[in-house]
């Protein structure tokens, strides 16, 4: 008898941002959040969003709400990427830490931030991270690439 070899399909890229992390991490956007944090979570988002399109990755990028009193929380699609606000009490690191754990075995999942403690639990879960300036180079290279690409 022969034996069948089973050859897994490659798991889809999953990418899951520390918001507000990354928006301090990158000099631009931290620069506007000091006076607009709502423009700076929205440049932050049109980035990812355009960059998710490009690599065809899934992304989740997380925003803290546990200090907003009475928030519930919110999840909405924007354009191809879900934003998160967290409810409060819950900080985007829990949130972070418990959609790795539930979706590490199914996707190739990676973590955006240069958090310590978020690092930590990426590592527990499997899933691997990327620091702020990692996630950064790769959102440039690809909007390069996107120009190179749409010129033609």
């Amino acid at each position: 008898a022969t034996e069948e070899i089973h050859i897994r399909p490659p798991k889809q890229k999953y990418i899951i941002v520390d918001g507000y992390n990354i928006i301090f991490a990158w000099e631009d956007l931290a620069e506007t959040a000091r006076s607009d944090l709502d423009a700076a979570r929205r440049q932050l988002c049109d980035a990812l969003s355009s960059y998710a399109g490009f690599t065809k990755c899934r992304l989740v990028v997380v925003f803290d709400g546990y200090k907003n009193k009475g928030s519930i929380g919110e999840k909405r699609q924007l354009n191809n990427i879900q934003v998160v606000y967290t409810k409060e009490g819950v900080t985007a690191d829990q949130y972070i830490e418990a959609l790795a754990d539930e979706i590490g075995s199914n996707y190739a999942v990676r973590v955006a931030s240069s958090d310590a403690l978020v690092q930590l639990s990426s590592f527990r879960s499997g899933v691997l991270r990327m620091s702020a300036r990692e996630l950064k180079e790769e959102v440039d290279i690809a909007k390069k690439e996107m120009k190179q690409h749409y010129r033609k």
